[in-house]
């Protein structure tokens, strides 16, 4: 977990993404950006991390996973959490449609490859008020 001189009321992501050039810039934008972060390569380390330690304030998720996908991560948090966070932040590249169901814990979809600064303003715009697209 990168939470090094972070206050301790700050903003915990968890970023949750199977490609590694990926998963280690986003977690690096996100700490420089004063949010204590962690970060899981598949949905079963994302479910073990959140089973483990739920304070978690939002998770950034990828839907194509091995092991687990983004969905049945989306699919436990509805039903383990779901009051325990702000919201989940989807990156895809897939068109595929998330399920009416799946927005009550989903706040935004960020289409990839998709912009960095893009990806912030949606997380803060889910802890500020979670209003799903």
């Amino acid at each position: 977990m990168v939470s090094e001189n972070k206050p301790a009321n700050a903003p915990r992501v968890l970023v949750v993404e199977d490609e590694p050039a990926i998963r280690e810039l986003v977690t690096r934008v996100f700490a420089r950006a004063d949010y204590i972060v962690d970060s899981a390569a598949d949905g079963q380390e994302a479910l073990d991390k959140l089973a483990g330690d739920p304070g978690y304030s939002v998770v950034v998720l990828d839907l194509t996973m091995p092991r687990r996908s983004g969905f049945d991560v989306i699919e436990a948090l509805k039903h383990e959490h779901p009051d325990g966070l702000k919201g989940v932040i989807v990156t895809t590249a897939l068109d595929r449609k998330l399920r009416q169901s799946d927005r009550t814990v989903v706040c935004g979809i960020v289409r990839k490859p998709f912009d960095l600064a893009d990806l912030k303003k949606r997380v803060q715009a889910c802890l500020d008020r979670c209003v799903p697209e």
